[in-house]
């Protein structure tokens, strides 16, 4: 792991200072740990990157360009106040000038960082009563209490960095495991024997993962709600995969939560219900997951396990395909359908034998993929 720590300058006898060094120092044990000030910014590279960048400043517009600048880059950022933003310091240090700031700057460097560190629990309490920024942790500087030592405080630290780093794993997802992901998945829904196995291909791709890798695929099926899918496909497959228990990794909360219960099967009162009444109840059943599929799109809520309900619906149901399409037409659903399946075909790989109309491409379908996986 790399990790940057920026102050904005070093003083000696200095406690911030001292506390950095001596942090960087413990770090340095189990991880990269490089401290940058406003001096020596520069003699970073455009393109080094670094898997936490932490931050030990406030109430500088450098210490907010820096936040911002590396949270465009893709890098998580972790914010020490170090008391700066403690509600007795706010009010009687610089009132005027610091209303300002956190008007113009401090209060959105504060929202965008991954979680933010206290020193004390008086701390972390005067920084929820902010409201900024909930993801906050206790870690006790060394230099400050006895009955903390170096190590301890490092552990610790380190502790809050792969929390913030396994709540963000699906920015970190590669190409490889996206695609582990979808054959697994897909072969764990088949309902033919020659397709609940996996490819010569696959079967190498799945098995040249890693443990991270796993981690990161176990996080995403538990969010998404195919966990038991991915065990029922490693499992028919002879896949050794590491026996990862993601509810018990610490992440922080998500700001937006899915909802994985299944797509309604019921058609909404109205225009659905008067068009379909003779219908047989699989055409029905389809319709009405299409359109809480397309809610849950609007929302961004879709799951993965939704999106395999889909597959099983067009992939096994028996319905006509003809009266499908005239239908989603009247109910205006016919181009989100033929953005889905094109979705189906790119990820499960729903062939086009299985289709009521053509698939549709374009910047709409890629950005449906890009909320999914």
């Amino acid at each position: 792991m790399k990790t940057l720590h920026y102050i904005s300058e070093t003083k000696e006898n200095d406690l911030r200072t001292t506390h950095v060094r001596t942090l960087c120092e413990a770090l340095s044990e189990h991880v990269q740990a490089l401290i940058v000030t406003d001096k020596t910014l520069k003699t970073l590279g455009r393109d080094d990157r670094f898997d936490i960048v932490h931050i030990h400043s406030c109430w500088d517009i450098n210490s907010t360009r820096l936040i911002a600048g590396m949270k465009e880059k893709g890098m998580a950022v972790v914010l020490s106040p170090h008391g700066d933003l403690d509600a007795f310091t706010m009010q009687h240090e610089q009132q005027i000038t610091k209303q300002g700031k956190r008007l113009l700057y401090q209060q959105k460097a504060v929202e965008i960082a991954d979680a933010l560190i206290a020193m004390t629990m008086r701390e972390k309490e005067s920084l929820q009563q902010l409201g900024w920024n909930n993801n906050i942790d206790v870690v006790k500087a060394s230099i400050l209490d006895s009955t903390m030592s170096h190590r301890q405080m490092a552990e610790e630290t380190l502790a809050v960095y792969r929390k913030v780093i396994d709540t963000r794993y699906r920015l970190l997802m590669t190409d490889q495991e996206k695609q582990a992901i979808c054959c697994l998945l897909r072969t764990g829904i088949a309902r033919d024997d020659y397709q609940q196995t996996l490819t010569k291909e696959e079967h190498t791709l799945v098995t040249s993962l890693n443990d991270t890798q796993w981690q990161r695929i176990m996080l995403y099926a538990d969010d998404e709600g195919i966990r038991d899918i991915i065990d029922l496909s490693t499992y028919m497959n002879d896949i050794e995969a590491p026996d990862i228990n993601a509810a018990a990794i610490a992440r922080y909360p998500k700001k937006h939560k899915k909802d994985t219960q299944p797509l309604k099967r019921l058609l909404p009162k109205g225009k659905a219900t008067t068009l379909l009444h003779d219908s047989s109840a699989t055409l029905q059943q389809l319709v009405a997951m299409l359109i809480d599929a397309k809610k849950h799109i609007q929302k961004n809520t879709l799951t993965m396990k939704q999106l395999s309900e889909l597959y099983i619906a067009f992939r096994y149901g028996d319905y006509d395909e003809d009266e499908f399409a005239e239908t989603s037409r009247k109910l205006s659903i016919y181009t989100f359908t033929s953005r889905m399946l094109s979705v189906l075909h790119s990820l499960l790989m729903l062939g086009e034998g299985f289709m009521p109309m053509p698939p549709k491409s374009d910047s709409t379908t890629q950005n449906i993929m890009t909320k999914i996986l």
